[in-house]
């Protein structure tokens, strides 16, 4: 599994893509799921990201958001 994700300014979100393979082979229509941890004390961790990996394996995180935003919230996820 292979992840880049880039600063970009104040923005909540970041721009996250990676490939991921099985046994050393891209894994093509994999849903990719991130969802934010929430902190001590609080319910959630915010909006969630996801993808779909396309043939060779490569996907590009989109937030769960009313209108369509790039990447994932900054912060650790599961």
């Amino acid at each position: 599994l292979g992840i880049t994700m880039v600063g970009c300014g104040n923005s909540a979100y970041v721009p996250v893509s990676g490939t991921i393979t099985y046994n050393g082979t891209p894994l093509a229509k994999a849903q990719v799921i991130f969802q934010p941890t929430a902190a001590a004390g609080t319910d959630t961790g915010g909006v969630g990201s996801f993808a779909m990996t396309n043939d060779a394996g490569q996907f590009t995180l989109e937030a769960s958001t009313i209108t369509p935003t790039p990447g994932a919230w900054v912060g650790n996820h599961t």
